[in-house]
């Protein structure tokens, strides 16, 4: 149980990080940045499945309990654009509203 709460924990704080650091990278285009996330997301879902099955030393992945619990965690996230086209917006705004104090500062200090 404390695990799973751990993970939802870093679910949140990874799509939070991916969305500011996209959307303060790509401000301007956010369909690239939302498919960008996406494919990422994805990605990192089939690796997972991946390593599942990978034998190390002897042993399967699905076979050694912390990774094998992060590594179905991961295989079985649900990645909706709708949620991170959201979160890219959100981003650009917070990203926007950064960059506008930053520039109020640096005037007021000429």
């Amino acid at each position: 149980r404390r695990l799973v709460k751990h993970l939802n924990m870093v679910r949140a704080i990874v799509y939070l990080a991916g969305g500011v650091l996209a959307g303060a990278a790509l401000s301007e285009n956010k369909e690239l940045v939302t498919d960008v996330l996406l494919s990422t997301g994805n990605f990192m879902k089939m690796l997972s499945r991946e390593l599942l099955q990978l034998e190390f030393q002897g042993k399967r992945m699905s076979e050694v309990p912390v990774v094998k619990d992060v590594l179905v965690y991961f295989s079985s996230l649900s990645i909706e654009r709708e949620m991170l086209s959201d979160g890219v917006t959100k981003a650009r705004g917070f990203v926007r509203d950064v960059v506008g104090k930053q520039d109020r500062i640096a005037l007021e200090q000429q």
